[in-house]
C-alpha cells in the first residue's frame, strides 16, 4: 500500500506499477511475451521451429499480449493515481516535469529508452507479422481443414511457385486492407463454424486480372498458334493404344506488323472491347454481349430464351479470368485424371477395362475418404471377380495397387466430402471439354436485333492435325510430329 504521506506524481507512477494488480499484470505480460518472442526468433533462425502455427503464435498472439501489457501498465498507474488522491496521498493538481530535477531526467530517461526498445520490438514483429500474413503458409496451411483442397490444388497447379497474394490482392495499399477486412470476416466465420462448403469462388472479389494476371503475361504480345496433343484412354478396348487429338490453338494476339488483332486473345484487346451480363452469379449463363469495335459502333447480342439478368446489373469488361477461371486451383474431371494416371503408367494399362472400372469406382459416392479408400478397392476387386475372374487370379496385385493409385492419385486430390466438394462442383472454363467454356458464348443461340449470332466456327479458335484417332492407327507423319510435340 502507499502511505498515507504526500508523494510526487513519479513516485507514485512509479510505485503504481507494483502496488495495483493491473499495473503488475502488464509487467508480467510484456517482460514473459518478450522473453518468449525473443526465444522463438532464436528458434527459427536455428532452424528448430517450423511449421504455420510458430509464425501465428510468434508474430500475432504473443505481440498481441505483449502490446496489451504495455497498455495495462499506465492504466495501472492511473489507477495507483486515482487510488492516492482519493485518500490523500497526493493533492497536486498537475503534472509537474521539471529536468533540472536528477530524479525527474533519470524517469523520464527510463521511461524513453523503454519506450525506443518496445518500439523496436513492436515494428520488427509488425514487419514480420505482415509478410507472414502475406504467406502461402498462413493463406494455405493455418485453417487446415478449411483450405486443404484450395492449397492440394495450388501445390500442383501451374502457378504453384507464385505466392497466393500476387493475385488473390495484388500491389497497393486499398487491396491489401480489403483483403484483411474480409480476412478477419473469414477467420470469425472459421471460429463460429459458419464458413460456406464448398467455399465459393472469388469471382466478385477478385482483383481485375489486368493488375494481377498482366503483371507476368501479356496478352498484346502476338503468340501465334501453339500445338496442342491431348491423349484420351477408351473406356472400352485396351488402354495401351489411347486415342490422340492434336489441334493449333489460334492463340493470336496483336500483330506487330498490321496492328490487328487475331486468334483467342483478341477477346482482350485494347482495340476490341467485349462486355457481358451473365443471369447467375457464377457467370455460367451469359445472356448479353456487347462489342466496340474500334471505330466505335457497338453490337448487342441476347439469348432471349436465358433467364433475365439481375436488375441494375452492370455490364462486365471481359478479362482473362472469364476463360482461365481455374488458373491456380485446378480441380480434374475423373476422365482427365484417370488418364494421366494410365498413361504415366501408374496404373497398369495392360489390364482390360481399367479405365472404366476405375471410373466407376472413384465416382461413386462416399462420406470421407477413409470410406472412400476401403470402397475403391473393394469396388475394384469386384468388378473384377464378376467380370474378368481369371484377370483376377493374375493380376491381383496390379489392381489392389490400381486402387491405391485411383485413391491417391485421382479421388483424393478432387474429391473432398468434409468440404462438399465433388467431381465438378468447380468446373473450368477453359476450352470447351470439361465445362460449356466458350460455349457460354459461342452457340449460335446470342443474336443481334438484325439477326446476326455469334457461332461456333471451330476453325476460329483450333485446327485439327489429328482428331480422336487410335495412336496405332497414326501414320508416320503424324507420330513425327507427335514425336516431335511431346
Amino acid at each position: 500500500m502507499i502511505s498515507g504521506r504526500k508523494q510526487s506524481l513519479l513516485s507514485l507512477i512509479f510505485r503504481g506499477l507494483w502496488t495495483s494488480r493491473l499495473g503488475i499484470l502488464g509487467v508480467l505480460l510484456t517482460t514473459i511475451s518478450a522473453c518468449l518472442i525473443a526465444t522463438a526468433l532464436i528458434l527459427e533462425a536455428l532452424g528448430m521451429l517450423t511449421g504455420s502455427y510458430h509464425g501465428l503464435v510468434t508474430y500475432m498472439l504473443l505481440p498481441g499480449f505483449f502490446i496489451l501489457g504495455l497498455i495495462l501498465i499506465p492504466v495501472g498507474a492511473s489507477l495507483a493515481r486515482r487510488d492516492a488522491s482519493r485518500r490523500g496521498a497526493w493533492s497536486e493538481s498537475r503534472l509537474v516535469i521539471d529536468f533540472s530535477n536528477p530524479r525527474h531526467r533519470r524517469f523520464w530517461g527510463f521511461i524513453l529508452a523503454l519506450s525506443i526498445f518496445n518500439f523496436g520490438i513492436v515494428s520488427v514483429l509488425s514487419y514480420q507479422g505482415y509478410h507472414y500474413t502475406e504467406s502461402v503458409a498462413f493463406c494455405g496451411t493455418l485453417c487446415h481443414t478449411v483450405m486443404h483442397p484450395e492449397y492440394q490444388a495450388y501445390q500442383r497447379s501451374p502457378h504453384a511457385r507464385v505466392s497466393c497474394v500476387e493475385c488473390h490482392i495484388g500491389a497497393g495499399a486499398s487491396w491489401f486492407a480489403k483483403s484483411k477486412m474480409s480476412g478477419l470476416r473469414q477467420v470469425w466465420a472459421v471460429a463460429v463454424d459458419s464458413y460456406s462448403r464448398p467455399i465459393p469462388a472469388p469471382i466478385a472479389e477478385l482483383r481485375p486480372s489486368r493488375e494481377t494476371c498482366e503483371q507476368c503475361h501479356w496478352p498484346e504480345v502476338f503468340h501465334g498458334d501453339r500445338l496442342r496433343v491431348i491423349r484420351r484412354i477408351p473406356e472400352t478396348g485396351p488402354a495401351t493404344d489411347p486415342e490422340l487429338t492434336a489441334m493449333l490453338l489460334h492463340v493470336g494476339g496483336r500483330d506487330s506488323k498490321t496492328g490487328s488483332y487475331t486468334g483467342i486473345h483478341w477477346h482482350v484487346s485494347d482495340n476490341n472491347r467485349v462486355e457481358y451480363r451473365a443471369s447467375d452469379d457464377k457467370r455460367r449463363v451469359i445472356r448479353d454481349i456487347r462489342v466496340t469495335k474500334p471505330d466505335g459502333s457497338t453490337e448487342v447480342y441476347v439469348k432471349e430464351d436465358a433467364p433475365p439478368v439481375p436488375k441494375d446489373a452492370p455490364w462486365r469488361l471481359m478479362e482473362c479470368i472469364d476463360c482461365h477461371n481455374r488458373p491456380s486451383h485446378i480441380y480434374e474431371t475423373p476422365d482427365v485424371a484417370i488418364d494421366r494416371e494410365i498413361l504415366l503408367g501408374r496404373i497398369d494399362p495392360t489390364l482390360p477395362d481399367i479405365k472404366k472400372a476405375v471410373k466407376q469406382a472413384v465416382t461413386g459416392s462416399y462420406g470421407s475418404h477413409d470410406a472412400a479408400v476401403a470402397t475403391i478397392k473393394s469396388s475394384l476387386l469386384a468388378y473384377y471377380r464378376k467380370q474378368h475372374p481369371q484377370v483376377l487370379a493374375e493380376k491381383k496385385t496390379a489392381i489392389i495397387e490400381a486402387a491405391n493409385i485411383a485413391f491417391s492419385n485421382v479421388y483424393s486430390r478432387n474429391v473432398f466430402p468434409h468440404m462438399r466438394i465433388g467431381w465438378h462442383t468447380y468446373p473450368s472454363h477453359l476450352g470447351h471439354y470439361r465445362d460449356l467454356g466458350c460455349f457460354r458464348c459461342h452457340d449460335e443461340e446470342h443474336e443481334t436485333p438484325e439477326g446476326e449470332s455469334i457461332d461456333q466456327d471451330c476453325d476460329a479458335c483450333h485446327s485439327f492435325i489429328v482428331e480422336n484417332t487410335r495412336q496405332s492407327k497414326l501414320d508416320d507423319t503424324s507420330k513425327r510430329l507427335l514425336l516431335w510435340a511431346n
